[in-house]
């Protein structure tokens, strides 16, 4: 999954810092871990991207005019949380990431 460089785990980083979600996701009785990330359309090509190197899911709304959201959850999401970890520069976001990697 995870063979990226360090110039596509900083603009991840970015990605996330900037667009995405980091949390946790409850399920039934079960809670798992959760990075979404959602964009309009002239960007949908980004999330394809993400899906394919990452895995994860694309979900669509038509609500607030029409958005996309990649979705990666569960173990996938730790090991790449971990990975970006170093590389993001938001302090509330790098709090999220420890919370969830603890």
């Amino acid at each position: 999954m995870l063979r990226l460089t360090k110039s596509q785990l900083t603009y991840l980083a970015g990605l996330i810092d900037g667009r995405g979600t980091v949390g946790k996701v409850k399920v039934g009785i079960y809670t798992y871990p959760v990075v979404r990330m959602s964009v309009t359309e002239p960007r949908w090509n980004l999330l394809d991207k993400l899906k394919e190197q990452l895995g994860g899911s694309i979900s669509a709304r038509d609500t607030e005019g029409y958005r996309r959201y990649w979705q990666l959850q569960g173990k996938r999401v730790l090991v790449f949380l971990a990975k970006i970890q170093p590389y993001v520069k938001s302090d509330k976001r790098k709090q999220e990431i420890k919370e969830l990697l603890k």
